[in-house]
């Protein structure tokens, strides 16, 4: 800006360069296209977070590391675990005995006609983010698509806000992966089954209850299948969000 206006001075003629300036502004506003643009999808596989490793906390945060839990639960909560460096359930290093688990307060919730949730992108960890929803879908590189979901609008002009705790390397630069309990395990599986590192999170339940390994569950009857901790989280996305299937957002960073 300074080097601007000493440039103005010298050719003696400021005030019609800022003149000139707001029109060159105006025009490239009017030619740019829309900014900040994201898809979203669904997950919920059980797994330790990224962002419950503190070495994936940067900068001057004190949000972070995120708490992880174990599979165990007393008068119907989830034991939260106090070793930051335990392994994730899902594979890789880290600490033991025991593993990592998500904790499964970390689903979606409304209040005050507000809804929130927490997320997995390629941003930095324990960022929150206002996704306002648009009426259509929105791809991989941030432009509209149309046809690229069964999402018909029906969250048009509505807020989500969310906060990173995890990432995914299956994630594109521009969108949120948002953790829905019966939204589909994707790539890891830490619910059920034989994990890598330990029993699986819900050792009582089913695959099949799970619905789809990408989509999950399809309908919200089948969200009482899950075990009972995570079916008001199921249920939060056929009620208040509608059952909107994979909507387009803009986003902006917001203090969390």
């Amino acid at each position: 800006q300074n080097q601007e206006e000493d440039q103005g001075n010298q050719n003696g003629d400021e005030d019609g360069s800022e003149e000139q300036n707001q029109e060159e502004d105006q025009n490239d506003q009017s030619q740019s296209p829309v900014q900040n643009l994201a898809k979203t999808t669904r997950f919920f596989d059980g797994c330790k977070p990224t962002c419950a490793w503190s070495g994936n906390i940067q900068g001057d945060t004190t949000l972070g590391p995120v708490f992880t839990c174990s599979n165990e639960f007393e008068d119907g909560k989830q034991i939260v675990n106090d070793d930051p460096n335990l392994k994730s359930v899902c594979g890789g290093g880290g600490s033991g005995p025991g593993a990592a688990y998500t904790c499964v307060d970390r689903s979606p919730f409304t209040s005050n006609g507000q809804m929130y949730a927490f997320a997995a992108s390629n941003s930095r960890c324990c960022e929150c983010y206002e996704l306002t929803f648009l009426a259509s879908s929105v791809d991989g590189e941030g432009n509209i698509c149309q046809g690229c979901s069964s999402y018909s609008g029906e969250l048009e002009g509505e807020t989500l806000v969310v906060q990173v705790i995890n990432s995914g390397g299956d994630l594109s630069p521009t969108q949120f992966d948002l953790m829905i309990p019966g939204g589909g395990m994707g790539i890891f599986n830490g619910l059920v089954g034989n994990p890598p590192n330990g029993p699986p999170l819900f050792p009582q339940s089913s695959y099949s209850d799970w619905g789809q390994r990408y989509g999950g569950v399809s309908s919200r009857e089948q969200c009482f299948q899950l075990p009972a901790s995570v079916v008001p989280g199921c249920l939060w996305r056929f009620d208040d969000f509608k059952g909107a299937d994979n909507p387009g957002v803009s986003f902006r960073k917001v203090k969390c």
